[in-house]
C-alpha cells in the first residue's frame, strides 16, 4: 500500500502535515506534484498525486478548478522548480 493510501483524514494530515485538508490542501498538493515532475522525480510526483487525489475525496469542498491547475503548472514551469 503506498504511503497516501489511508481513508482516514487524519492519518493522512499526520502523514503529510505541510498539506491542510480542504482547497487550498489540495492545490498545494498539485503544486508540490508539478514540482516533482518537473524535477523527474516519479516517485514523489505519484505520491503528491495520490495526496491531491485522496484530500479532493475527503474534502468536498476542495473541488478541482482545471483552470487554477493549469495555471500552477505554468507558475511552476515559469519557475523552473
Amino acid at each position: 500500500m503506498g504511503r497516501t493510501q489511508t481513508g482516514d483524514p487524519a492519518a493522512l494530515a499526520s502523514r503529510c502535515p505541510q498539506v491542510h485538508l480542504g482547497r487550498r490542501g489540495y492545490y498545494e498538493a498539485q503544486r508540490r506534484a508539478i514540482r516533482a515532475r518537473l524535477q523527474g522525480d516519479a516517485g514523489e510526483f505519484y505520491h503528491w498525486a495520490k495526496v491531491a487525489a485522496e484530500v479532493g475525496r475527503i474534502a468536498p469542498q476542495a473541488a478541482m478548478d482545471i483552470d487554477a491547475v493549469r495555471a500552477i503548472v505554468a507558475e511552476e514551469e515559469r519557475r523552473g522548480t
